[in-house]
């Protein structure tokens, strides 16, 4: 989905869910550099490096002909934000009531969802996703495990945390 610019972010498109199982299967049958995932396929892609990501954004920009990357903090921010009108109420993060779980604590299907005002569907919650800050590798936007009250769009983990449900998002450069 193509979002648009800001103050000081330029106009771009970026996937509108996370890359799912499906996608990143194809491309470690292809590459034939990394192990074929099993399970539900329409699950986004987690336990993902930080440098098979940028691998993965590579092989996709050189088999393309585009430029694919991961997104930097601040355009995440603004493409999952929607220039702050983000749907709070459509999230995968955990919420529970005592000791029922009412959502989240299991990821779900990079389909299921409503989309935000652009586009972007499963932002919050679901997997955290990898993005880039000034040359530093940070997990934003929660995971089905993150409580409710920390999955928001400033939530970041540092490259070194568990990648247990840490999946990808790119952006494309227009």
């Amino acid at each position: 989905v193509v979002i648009p610019g800001a103050k000081k972010i330029r106009r771009f498109a970026i996937m509108s869910t996370e890359l799912s199982v499906a996608h990143y299967n194809d491309y470690c049958r292809l590459y034939q550099r990394c192990k074929v995932m099993t399970g539900d396929t329409s699950l986004p892609v987690t336990n993902i490096s930080l440098g098979d990501a940028k691998r993965y954004a590579r092989w996709l920009s050189q088999m393309s002909g585009f430029t694919y990357r991961l997104p930097n903090v601040k355009e995440w921010q603004h493409a999952v934000g929607a220039n702050q009108t983000q749907q709070l109420n459509d999230h995968n993060c955990l919420l529970t009531q005592g000791t029922k779980v009412i959502r989240g604590n299991n990821v779900r299907s990079i389909n299921k969802g409503t989309a935000n005002i652009w586009g972007v569907k499963n932002g919050l919650g679901n997997v955290q996703e990898w993005t880039l800050s000034r040359g530093k590798a940070l997990a934003v936007g929660g995971s089905a495990v993150t409580p409710l009250a920390s999955c928001n769009i400033y939530d970041k983990t540092g490259s070194s945390d568990d990648q247990t449900l840490t999946g990808l998002r790119l952006i494309r450069e227009l």
